[in-house]
């Protein structure tokens, strides 16, 4: 019988997983299981950032963020990111940035060759956040999504 399951996120992305097995002789035991990798991208400065950074830290989920803004982003990333979630899904047309483009630009984001080199140069127009853990990817503050794949 396990009684009081408790599970703590410890750095280096590893979980303490810690119960009483047995009441009538009561010792701790402890197992550690590596969590999954999770990074956010992003803009740091970005409210639904800052919602997300807030969500995750009440959560108790460890997380990487790169900002791409100041990082850049590579290619590769882009395309495998288009290739799971559509271009349609990647590219923020709702943004400044996007509003900001000149036709010819904004013609450009409806093929993935061009569209993807646009968004290497500006990655404001990637849509955030953008989450990924093992080879899932997601896009946009979804707390829903997130309670059932990644708190599992």
């Amino acid at each position: 019988m396990v009684d009081l399951p408790l599970a703590l996120s410890l750095k280096n992305n590893i979980t303490l997983h810690v119960a009483v097995i047995n009441w009538s002789e009561p010792r701790v035991t402890a197992i550690f299981y590596p969590m999954k990798k999770i990074t956010i991208y992003g803009i740091k400065n970005c409210d639904t950032m800052k919602k997300t950074f807030s969500w995750f830290e009440e959560h108790n989920i460890t997380y990487d963020f790169h900002d791409y803004k100041k990082l850049g982003i590579d290619e590769k990333s882009l395309q495998n990111w288009i290739g799971k979630l559509g271009l349609e899904t990647v590219i923020n047309k709702k943004g400044t940035t996007y509003k900001q483009l000149t036709e010819e630009e904004k013609l450009a984001c409806n093929a993935e060759n061009t569209a993807v080199a646009l968004l290497l140069q500006k990655t404001s127009m990637i849509k955030r956040p953008l989450i990924e853990m093992d080879k899932n990817v997601w896009v946009g503050f979804e707390p829903t999504i997130w309670e059932q794949k990644i708190k599992k």
